[in-house]
């Protein structure tokens, strides 16, 4: 493990009625730093944020240290996205005011960004980061987002707001993933009867990033990657289908023999942060 530049502080926050924890990747100069940009790293379902940080690692990738990484906790190791899904969607938990909380709460580590702040997600957590995004696009710069989809139609920010403040998005989704396919449609989740596809992702946020060029083809190492050109703010909008790999975290390796049956293939060859 790589010598961190970084303390690790657990904190908990009183958020409404409830108790909600996060951890924090605290860069030991924060406190002299002008700005402090955060990075909101939102587990998948059935996780918390101590297992996202073990599988993401995103502390130990290079420039780690320019950054205040903070893994959440979701209710019922869910997100309610507005959309979905679990205990965080029934109990109708807001998850949008506890990611303004942590912003408050983390002004105790330094000053934060106003407007250079980041959310990386997987699954569940990858449709709470569309989430984020699209209410509140002034606190976010860009998101990058894995395994996880959301009904844009739900409860976003006029378009108009959007353009204002424009969102960089990179879209990456495995092309065997049966749990998020990734044209759309059902889910092999009973519980899930239809999913928005990644190409109405890819074009809801062209749309709202204002890309008037010509998609263009770029190589992201080994994959092949469709980017939006010409858009608002020089934001970008790129999409990697990931040929041979399930519902994983790129860059994951399966523990367990049963997880490829259930998940579909891994792709660990691919960089992990």
């Amino acid at each position: 493990m790589a010598c961190m530049a970084a303390d690790r502080i657990e904190r908990k926050i009183e958020v409404g009625e409830l108790e909600r924890r996060y951890i924090a990747h605290v860069p030991k100069d924060a406190a002299t730093r002008p700005t402090l940009s955060v990075i909101f790293a939102f587990h998948p379902a059935l996780a918390t944020g101590e297992m996202f940080e073990r599988v993401s690692e995103l502390y130990e990738q290079p420039g780690a240290e320019d950054f205040l990484i903070i893994y959440p906790d979701g209710i019922g190791r869910t997100w309610n996205t507005g959309a979905c899904c679990g205990q965080a969607k029934r109990q109708e938990v807001d998850d949008l005011a506890f990611v303004r909380a942590i912003f408050a709460d983390a002004a105790r580590f330094g000053t934060i960004s106003a407007r250079r702040n980041f959310a990386v997600g997987f699954s569940n957590g990858a449709g709470l980061s569309h989430y984020v995004a699209c209410t509140m696009p002034e606190r976010f710069a860009a998101i990058a987002v894995t395994g996880g989809k959301r009904d844009m139609s739900q409860g976003c920010e006029p378009a108009a707001r959007i353009a204002r403040n424009p969102v960089s998005v990179f879209l990456i989704h495995g092309l065997e993933d049966t749990l998020s396919p990734y044209d759309g449609g059902p889910s092999a989740l009973p519980t899930v009867q239809q999913t928005p596809g990644v190409p109405a992702l890819q074009a809801y946020w062209t749309s709202a990033n204002q890309c008037t060029g010509q998609e263009t083809t770029t190589r992201l190492g080994s994959l092949q990657c469709q980017e939006s050109t010409r858009c608002a703010d020089q934001r970008l909008v790129i999409t990697c289908p990931v040929p041979g790999m399930g519902h994983w975290w790129p860059g994951q390796e399966p523990q367990q023999r049963w997880a490829t049956r259930m998940f579909g293939p891994a792709r660990p060859d691919l960089p992990a942060g």
